[in-house]
């Protein structure tokens, strides 16, 4: 059997289940593994205030609001998958690795700033969140449909039967189903 890292670069469905792991499921075991928590009990407190102080400037409070990950995590798939971003990805390895990173990074921060026990000033109220959550789940779903309706990716070499079976996954990851016939 493949790797899951050889078999994401050859079909188009094992590449959703490889961004399922890095965007989704790696940051949730990651967040709730809760190392700001950890790393704020390990240091030293003058190092813990530079730390919290950090975390209440306007910029962090911009950042770790949950629509501002939220639009890092699922708007960096649009362009991904309805621009030749993708196609590219697959032949530019620095590309590539950077893809990845981000989705790691914007899934993580997304996740801690709807759901993590970890300290985070200005932290959102649970409506909020939840909000957020809900749009993000939409916005994932409409994506999978545009995926399927028009063969997103362009420009790969995927047939399209393997890219509308790679955007029902995603639709099911997304909360959504795409109904055939």
């Amino acid at each position: 059997m493949p790797t899951l890292a050889d078999w994401a670069h050859h079909d188009l469905r094992g590449h959703m289940l490889q961004h399922l792991f890095l965007g989704i499921f790696g940051p949730i075991g990651r967040v709730f593994g809760a190392p700001g928590s950890l790393t704020l009990r390990t240091i030293s407190a003058r190092w813990v205030r530079n730390i919290m102080n950090t975390l209440r400037t306007r910029p962090m409070h911009f950042l770790i609001h949950p629509f501002t990950p939220a639009s890092l995590d699922i708007g960096g798939m649009y362009p991904l998958y309805v621009t030749p971003l993708y196609a590219l990805s697959m032949s530019i390895p620095a590309l590539f690795i950077f893809l990845h990173l981000h989705f790691v990074l914007s899934g993580y921060l997304f996740t801690w700033s709807v759901a993590g026990p970890d300290p985070a000033p200005h932290r959102q109220s649970r409506p909020v969140r939840l909000v957020v959550i809900f749009l993000a789940m939409a916005a994932h779903g409409i994506l999978a449909k545009l995926m399927y309706g028009y063969g997103y990716p362009h420009g790969t070499l995927a047939s399209h039967e393997e890219i509308q079976l790679a955007a029902q996954h995603a639709a099911k990851n997304a909360g959504s189903e795409i109904n055939i016939g």
